[in-house]
């Protein structure tokens, strides 16, 4: 069986990239971003650039999905498909203080456990990310 490769390295990439927030605004092709994750060859690591007028809240979860492009090891433009994917993970990935009330019902969602509902699942575990992939899957049309 073949493996998933964005399974096989669960947690997110924080000491394999470099992340800081600037003002994305004074850049014209970055201005309308909140970040951006890219693979800098010569450190063998990710930059990962937030935009620092983000609330705290906005800059936790769009730090978390610049990584979890990071994870999934995008070094390139993605489609639309995989860019929800991305989004759907981090919002499983952040904690509920930092999300809406629409993010924090899904995000219930994603780390509710069948098996053990006293124990939710962890985007970390392989297994679990696994499980939490499957759920996003049945959410983000092709």
């Amino acid at each position: 069986m073949k493996k998933d490769v964005r399974i096989m390295d669960a947690k997110l990439p924080y000491k394999k990239s470099n992340i800081k927030q600037v003002d994305l605004s004074k850049n014209k092709s970055t201005k309308n971003l909140m970040g951006k994750a890219e693979f800098n060859k010569e450190s063998n690591k990710y930059d990962i650039v937030i935009d620092k007028k983000l609330t705290p809240e906005l800059k936790q979860l769009t730090q978390i999905h610049e990584l979890v492009h990071a994870r999934r090891n995008h070094g390139k433009t993605v489609s639309l498909k995989e860019e929800n994917e991305v989004e759907i993970e981090a919002i499983a990935r952040t904690p509920k203080t930092c999300l809406t009330q629409a993010e924090s019902v899904l995000h219930d969602y994603l780390i509710f456990n069948r098996k053990n509902p006293d124990k939710p699942l962890c985007p970390n575990n392989p297994e679990d990310l696994r499980l939490i992939l499957k759920k996003i899957k049945k959410i983000v049309v092709k």
